[in-house]
């Protein structure tokens, strides 16, 4: 496990060791069941075709190693049919991606204009916007859709005062909005698969907290 930036390089092992060591590292220091380990992130998004290959053999259940092309776009399956004109991956470079049963939720950008606001993690201001005002216009953007507004962000991102109270900020903002969860990756997923109009909150209850 090396958080490499060379995962375009990277073999059938390299991926097995560093999707397969982050989830026995996370089991092993931090306590979390390896089956609540689901999803993966290709370090720097740099992977090689092989990736979607080893999470699928792994177990994992979804993927957010690719490019989002709108921010419109739902997390899919990746073998299912998607709607023109999206497509998750395109080019030699994805390999059997489109054959996997894996999910790809995207991981977007935020509205804003600016020389960093292409990042995908861990959004800084733009010109004359702040984090708070990016993540809010891109809720209002998406308002009514079903579509996530992702709060993408490394830890030292929320170790900084700064820009931890940015999300504390939109998060109390959000939850006073109608009709507004927070939902991990595969809750969305879960969400997803349910039938139209299904209610959230009972098909939040499977998921319980640890009181420990």
């Amino acid at each position: 496990m090396t958080h490499s930036k060379a995962g375009g390089n990277f073999t059938y092992s390299d991926w097995w060791r560093e999707a397969g060591g982050q989830r026995d590292w996370l089991t092993r220091n931090c306590s979390i069941p390896a089956r609540d380990v689901v999803g993966f992130r290709a370090p720097y998004f740099t992977f090689s075709e092989v990736l979607g290959t080893v999470l699928q053999d792994l177990g994992f259940l979804w993927d957010s190693s690719l490019t989002g092309k709108n921010w419109t776009q739902p997390g899919h399956i990746l073998s299912a049919p998607i709607p023109w004109p999206y497509s998750y991956c395109s080019g030699s470079f994805c390999g059997n991606w489109s054959s996997l049963s894996i999910w790809e939720v995207p991981a977007f950008t935020l509205p804003g204009e600016g020389p960093e606001v292409g990042r995908r993690v861990d959004p800084t201001p733009a010109i004359n916007m702040t984090v708070l005002q990016r993540l809010q216009a891109d809720f209002e953007r998406k308002r009514g859709t079903g579509m996530p507004v992702p709060v993408a962000v490394h830890e030292p991102y929320l170790t900084a005062s700064a820009t931890r109270q940015q999300v504390v900020k939109f998060l109390q903002w959000a939850f006073k909005q109608p009709n507004t969860w927070a939902l991990t990756f595969r809750q969305y997923i879960d969400w997803q698969q349910a039938p139209p109009g299904a209610d959230v909150t009972t098909l939040l209850a499977k998921y319980t907290c640890d009181a420990s």
